[in-house]
């Protein structure tokens, strides 16, 4: 009985750290879903693109990139001002 308690208590173990390793894989693939997501940002003010950009962010970039990626391409009808 004790064995089989033994055996009960390595099993339940062995369950939770792969529970654990599936929640930590979820977490890392959201992290990269976040990383690599299309936000589409026509219609939205140059403040909530910074916004979007910021949450998707996980870790500050440098402002320059931040602006680079709110400059519109000079084709683009588009223009965008300091605000």
């Amino acid at each position: 009985l004790l064995e089989e308690q033994k055996r009960e208590r390595e099993r339940a173990r062995e369950a939770q750290k792969e529970e654990q390793r599936i929640m930590r894989e979820r977490t890392r693939q959201r992290q990269k879903d976040r990383e690599t997501e299309v936000i589409p940002v026509s219609n939205l003010t140059t403040a909530e693109i910074a916004t979007k950009i910021e949450k998707a962010t996980p870790v500050i970039r440098p402002l320059k990139d931040i602006a680079q990626a709110l400059t519109p391409p000079p084709s683009h009808p588009c223009i965008l001002t300091p605000e």
